[in-house]
C-alpha cells in the first residue's frame, strides 16, 4: 500500500510540475498577443518546426535517461557504502545461528 501512494505522489508531483509549466507557456504567448491566431501583430508569429522539435525532445529523453542511470549508480554505491559491511555481517550471522541450530 505503502508502494502505491508512493507511485501516486510521484506521479503526481510530475503531473502537476508538467501543468504548471504549460500553463505558464501558454499564459505567456497569450500575453504577448495574437500569437495563438497566427496574426503577426506581436512582431514574431510561434511555429513549431519538427526539424528543431524532434532533436530536442530526443536531447531531453537523452538526458532524463542518462540522469536515472546515473542517480541509480550513485545510489546503489552510497548504500553499498553505508549498509554492505552491514549485509554482509548480518548473513554471516544468519548463517552462524543456521549453524548452532543444527
Amino acid at each position: 500500500m505503502k508502494n502505491k501512494k508512493k507511485l501516486f505522489k510521484g506521479i503526481f508531483d510530475v503531473l502537476f510540475i508538467l501543468v504548471a509549466c504549460m500553463l505558464t507557456l501558454y499564459l505567456a504567448m497569450v500575453f504577448s498577443g495574437a500569437v495563438i491566431v497566427g496574426d503577426d501583430a506581436a512582431g514574431f508569429a510561434y511555429e513549431i518546426k519538427p526539424e528543431t522539435l524532434i532533436p530536442i525532445a530526443l536531447i531531453i529523453v537523452a538526458y532524463m535517461v542518462f540522469t536515472v542511470l546515473v542517480s541509480k549508480k550513485q545510489l546503489k554505491k552510497m548504500y553499498d557504502e553505508k549498509y554492505g559491511d552491514d549485509v554482509v555481517q548480518s548473513n554471516s550471522l544468519a548463517e552462524v545461528e543456521k549453524q548452532e541450530n543444527i
